[in-house]
């Protein structure tokens, strides 16, 4: 058997080192591949959500905050909202 298969012992690591372990999990989480946000019709921005719910942006802004509206997906500094989740979450709520 080469080094390279060779099973791994399976060993409790440090515990100074399971913070450590938990944060890249966390990480790696985030790593993951994001939603295609380019298509306009099922993602919205702030104010493409403000105008189809008739308000100011920053009732959105405080409408995440407080639950109101579903978390959005972040991208760089955008934040985009997947429409039908918009929908159902207002649905719901109503």
């Amino acid at each position: 058997m080469s080094p390279e298969t060779a099973p791994l012992p399976d060993i409790e690591p440090p515990m100074w080192l399971t913070p450590l372990l938990a944060r890249l999990d966390r990480l790696l989480v985030v790593l993951e591949p994001l939603p295609d946000t380019t298509s306009s019709g099922e993602w919205m921005s702030a104010a493409e959500l403000a105008g189809l719910l008739g308000v100011c942006e920053r009732s959105i802004r405080t409408w995440e905050f407080t639950g109101k509206l579903p978390r959005p997906v972040k991208v760089g500094r955008l934040k985009k909202w997947n429409r039908r989740e918009v929908q159902t979450h207002l649905s719901k709520t109503r």
